[in-house]
């Protein structure tokens, strides 16, 4: 049985804590009761397996470890192994991240398989969506003909990125300590940074201890000498970028480009106490520091110290995004997706911060000359800023509203490009799952849609007229276009990242039927002949998809009568809950059994990709000559289930259907009803089936159309 982070995080929280009631710990990890005992059943199979004490429970439910029991765990051999640990995808590529970007030169795929230690079919995939991530922050990952792939970007662009990493990540050192016999993740992250020393093991550990010496009496000198203490935030802040900036130095990574705010920045006290104390970093540390360097530790402290680092920068990104937000509702041209504009505004604003509240102003005055080139976008930002100044309870100057101008205009220039993303959709099944994902991105989204195709042909598929692929599937052999593996009908997470590939929103419209046109013409106007009247109006504006939608349709109520909804206390795991879900149609008629096999084969190739949104999972399979007519099921398990890939489900419906057309209506209005009626909270504390049928049916009614 595998360990996670939960179940690390959890057996931590137990180790340094006398005891805890599970409550806390559902409250603490935001979960449910059930989960934490799950949980607490496989922490405890892990201890027992290795030999351990495992945890035990007061009369009162407490959960606790002895006091000898506690000394044995923290001092002994005991440490959860890699290969016991399954990594989440966002630990698995701030891990591939920070390897990449600490990297000085070419690395190869196969360089970072033996690092990172995970298949070559989800790295593929994690470069895929890291490029994204690395182009939002100003970087590129190319290829470099013979040698292999680098990063490029500038200096300050890439230790920002690791920076932020860190800081996620909540790593407070790169040495190791108890802790780390525990948290996998954080071990992991550590023995990169280690790996970026030069040398053999113990000197790597030694420069290691050698830079945290150096380091902690550079910052013991400065806070003497500011005559004030540094917040514990701050000062973990700042110590990681001074452990970043030796490591990058020692590797003759140095900041080349000029930054902003030079002049500024050598003329405050900070700058003169930071740079009198520079020769404890050169001599203990064996570097030596250019002037751009010393600016930027000096950058790096006023843009914090103020402020903590992770809550008080969190309300003013907020601050910032909704400034972005409403400028871009302004001038009509969407730029809430730039995070490079994002992260510029935090910048400036942080130093914008210190010039207000230490009254000092701009040398170099660009205000007139931005207001007579962009008056337009001057004003805009003018009028929008009143949010931070709020939050400042300071006014801001028109110099640096002329300053935030101009990153709105970089970003202008990086974005002006308004035509629509030409989508190709892949389906694992083919057709069919396919043209039910094309109602919903085109309802949803801005985009064109080329093409629907099932994977097996995307191989050879011409992407010429291509922009991004949307799968229902993981794709083993990634194409070169940016892709995204996303569920049948999108949550709201896909829905996120859907915006985060530039891919734009449709203002909120309707979309009309033919029916509906029909309905309204018939209750005011007397038709003489209703076969003619819709071939004209088809004619008119009907496209193809509302021709078959028409033709072809099944409601929700046809594909889902009461007879296939079923209410369960609890299951063994997700195989069970799958297999009573699917006997409901074989039982009723639907299918035979060979149909729902194939559903939970699915699950084992492609993981949980027909997860609907939280509690929700899709079951359909692609034993389509077994299915006698279309039709779903629906079984709520009272207590809930784990599938793969840590989704806890309560609600397994399962679709069987025999061509490609037939169930997309009734599968459209599930979304909608589930989306729109809060399905899920409606059926909560229904004990039966026909209970949850007028749930349903009462939520259709309100989005049926």
């Amino acid at each position: 049985m595998s360990i996670n982070n939960l179940d690390c995080s959890i057996l931590n929280e137990i180790i340094k804590n006398e005891s805890v009631f599970p409550g806390e710990l559902v409250k603490k990890y935001n979960t449910t009761d059930r989960n934490i005992r799950y949980k607490l059943d496989n922490i405890n199979f892990y201890l027992n397996k290795e030999k351990l004490p495992v945890i035990k429970t007061t009369a009162k439910g407490e959960l606790f470890f002895g006091s000898e029991d506690r000394i044995l765990l923290e001092n002994s051999t005991f440490i959860i192994k890699d290969e016991d640990y399954i990594f989440s995808k966002d630990e698995r590529q701030r891990l591939v991240l920070i390897f990449i970007l600490l990297k000085t030169g070419t690395f190869t795929i196969q360089s970072v398989l033996d690092e990172i230690g995970v298949s070559l079919s989800t790295l593929k995939n994690d470069i895929r969506e890291l490029k994204l991530i690395l182009g939002k922050n100003g970087l590129k990952l190319v290829q470099i003909a013979k040698k292999g792939l680098k990063v490029q970007g500038s200096e300050d662009s890439i230790r920002r990125m690791i920076l932020n990493i860190l800081l996620e990540s909540g790593l407070e050192s790169f040495g190791t300590d108890q802790r780390d016999k525990i948290d996998v993740f954080k071990r992991n992250l550590k023995q990169i940074f280690l790996n970026s020393y030069s040398g053999t093991k113990a000197e790597k550990e030694e420069s290691n201890l050698q830079t945290e010496r150096a380091i902690r009496e550079y910052l013991e000198e400065i806070n003497e000498d500011m005559n004030e203490k540094f917040s514990d935030v701050l000062h973990n802040y700042i110590m990681n970028y001074l452990r970043l900036m030796i490591l990058r130095i020692r590797n003759k990574k140095y900041l080349k480009e000029d930054l902003d705010d030079v002049l500024f920045l050598e003329n405050i006290k900070e700058h003169k106490i930071i740079k009198s104390h520079i020769n404890i970093l050169e001599n203990k540390a064996d570097i030596k520091l250019t002037p751009q360097e010393i600016i930027k530790i000096v950058e790096i402290y006023i843009e914090n110290k103020n402020y903590d680092v992770n809550n008080s920068w969190k309300q003013v990104k907020q601050i910032l995004e909704n400034l972005i937000s409403k400028v871009s509702s302004d001038i009509n041209l969407d730029m809430t997706n730039d995070l490079i504009l994002l992260n510029d505004l935090i910048y400036h604003m942080k130093l914008a911060a210190y010039r207000i509240k230490n009254n000092i102003k701009l040398k170099n005055s660009i205000y007139k000359e931005v207001e007579d080139e962009v008056p337009f976008l001057f004003g805009i930002v003018e009028k929008r800023i009143a949010g931070y100044e709020q939050y400042l309870d300071e006014k801001l100057n028109k110099d640096e509203i002329a300053f935030i101008t101009i990153h709105f205009k970089m970003s202008i220039d990086r974005n002006y490009n308004l035509g629509k993303k030409r989508i190709l959709i892949v389906c694992g099944l083919g057709y069919g799952t396919s043209k039910l994902l094309k109602k919903i991105i085109s309802e949803e989204f801005n985009v064109e849609i080329t093409d629907l195709i099932p994977v097996y042909q995307l191989e050879k598929y011409n992407l010429d007229k291509t922009d991004i692929i949307l799968s229902t599937v993981k794709i083993k052999e990634l194409p070169d276009k940016p892709y995204l593996t996303i569920n049948t009908i999108p949550n709201l997470q896909d829905k996120k990242n859907i915006e985060q590939l530039g891919i734009k929103r449709k203002n909120a419209s309707r979309e009309y039927y033919m029916h509906e046109v029909l309905k309204v013409i018939k209750e005011n106007c007397d038709v003489r002949n209703s076969k003619e009247l819709t071939e004209g109006l088809e004619k008119i504006f009907s496209t193809e998809d509302e021709k078959i939608m028409e033709s072809h349709r099944k409601n929700l109520l046809e594909l889902l009568p009461k007879e296939n909804i079923k209410v369960v206390n609890s299951v063994k795991n997700w195989q069970e809950a799958m297999e009573i879900s699917g006997r409901i149609l074989v039982d009723n008629g639907y299918t035979e059994w060979e149909y729902v096999e194939s559903v939970i084969d699915m699950v084992y190739k492609h993981g949980t990709y027909m997860v609907l949104k939280k509690n929700f999972i899709l079951g359909h399979g692609n034993y389509l000559e077994k299915v006698r007519k279309a039709g779903l099921s629906f079984l709520y398990i009272k207590e809930g289930v784990e599938f793969p890939e840590n989704h806890f489900i309560n609600c397994v419906i399962t679709l069987c259907s025999r061509d490609k057309k037939e169930h997309t209506f009734g599968l459209l209005e599930l979304h909608r009803v589930i989306e729109n009626c809060d399905l899920y909270k409606k059926i909560s504390e229904k004990n039966s089936g026909d209970e949850v049928y007028r749930e349903i049916k009462s939520g259709w009614e309100k989005i049926k159309i």
